[in-house]
């Protein structure tokens, strides 16, 4: 599977930004393969996310991108520069590739001046130039006024900034992020997502964003690259990932979802119908190309189910689903309304609406859910 990225706006760009290409690369640890021969493309000027579970293998991607990681087979190139394959790989101090970590990675003895300068110094860069560089690049991040400070006197997000700041100094063509934001509170994350989106798209860097938070990459990217088990589940835009996932572990990682399972499942015309313990359902097929037969799974928003009761009658048909509600939360902007079917008493149906609760514990009521907005999942 081949993902190819959308470019971004690049006002003000420094350099020519430039493609990012993954062509069939594996990576094997004795017996144990962590990355089985993918391929992802990301355009000049993009963020592309990758996002999955601990031990999928995004990190170790990362870290062959960057250099770190010899590949065991495959090829990266960058534009039409071959960065690894089989017969050389390119010193990740010669990639032209700036990386933030998660954990800063700040020398706690140099001002925040000095850290961002350097390795501007270290490319041999004269005294002047790194002073003017630091100071365009902190100001871009907003951190010129504590140039003079020492990392141990800033705050989670502002040594964040700094480590933006550093890596984007050398006007790098490509730009990796490490889980950036794993160590902020939830107030800076969100802060730091806006951050990082302005700055990359104010300089058009060709960006891969390494992450486990789906906040993260729906909110970040142009497209998400979504990895299990070192294989690349499925890719697209955050929009089409969220909306057709393929398969139930895309569904249930990217977003909240609701698996149902279907017997006597049937395709005809892009739409799959089937039965959930008895009630007829009907799903967009989406890229389902395969014929209907024994189980199938369809995922369904909570935010794409709506409760009619409890004055309505409670009386089965295409997704409509009676039940008793089981309990609500409230969680600020929304209230979760968890609905036991009378289909199947043992399952809950999670809905999501404004507040105030549409119903009360031990309601009777009906969910209905629309076939447009029900998505049929791969086995």
């Amino acid at each position: 599977m081949t993902d190819h990225a959308a470019p971004g706006p690049r006002p003000g760009s420094p350099r020519q930004a430039q493609d990012l290409r993954l062509s069939d690369v594996r990576k094997s640890y004795g017996a144990f393969t962590a990355v089985h021969g993918i391929d992802i493309d990301v355009a000049a000027g993009s963020l592309v996310s990758l996002i999955g579970p601990s031990g999928c293998g995004k990190t170790t991607t990362l870290r062959m991108i960057a250099g770190l990681e010899p590949l065991s087979s495959g090829r990266i190139t960058s534009g039409a520069v071959v960065l690894s394959d089989g017969a050389l790989s390119v010193p990740p101090e010669r990639r032209d590739m700036g990386m933030v970590f998660q954990t800063y990675a700040l020398w706690p003895h140099l001002r925040v001046a000095d850290n961002v300068g350097y390795g501007l110094r270290r490319r041999g860069m004269n005294r002047t130039e790194v002073a003017e560089r630091v100071r365009q690049v902190l100001a871009i991040v907003g951190m010129d006024h504590l140039a003079d400070r020492y990392p141990g006197q800033l705050s989670g997000g502002q040594q964040q900034r700094v480590a933006l700041a550093r890596a984007v100094a050398s006007q790098p063509r490509i730009l990796l992020f490490d889980e950036p934001l794993s160590n902020l509170d939830a107030v800076l994350r969100e802060q730091m997502r806006f951050e990082i989106r302005r700055l990359q798209q104010e300089l058009g860097i060709t960006s891969v964003y390494v992450t486990h938070s789906q906040d993260e990459a729906l909110a970040l990217s142009d497209r998400i690259v979504v990895m299990e088990s070192g294989r690349v589940v499925q890719s697209g835009t955050p929009t089409e990932i969220y909306d057709r996932p393929r398969n139930a572990f895309v569904a249930g990682f990217i977003g909240l979802s609701n698996i149902l399972d279907l017997s006597s499942a049937s395709l005809n015309g892009g739409v799959l119908t089937g039965s959930y313990h008895g009630t007829p359902v009907m799903a967009a097929a989406g890229a389902l190309d395969r014929a209907g037969g024994g189980m199938r799974r369809i995922s369904v928003r909570p935010t794409d189910i709506r409760i009619a009761g409890p004055d309505a009658p409670a009386k089965t048909g295409v997704n409509r689903l009676p039940g008793t509600v089981a309990s609500t939360v409230f969680t600020g902007g929304l209230v979760d309304t968890f609905v036991a079917p009378d289909a199947d008493p043992h399952a809950l149906i999670r809905v999501q609406s404004a507040p105030p609760a549409p119903a009360g514990q031990g309601m009777r009521v009906t969910l209905e859910f629309d076939p447009a907005r029900s998505v049929a999942l791969e086995d």
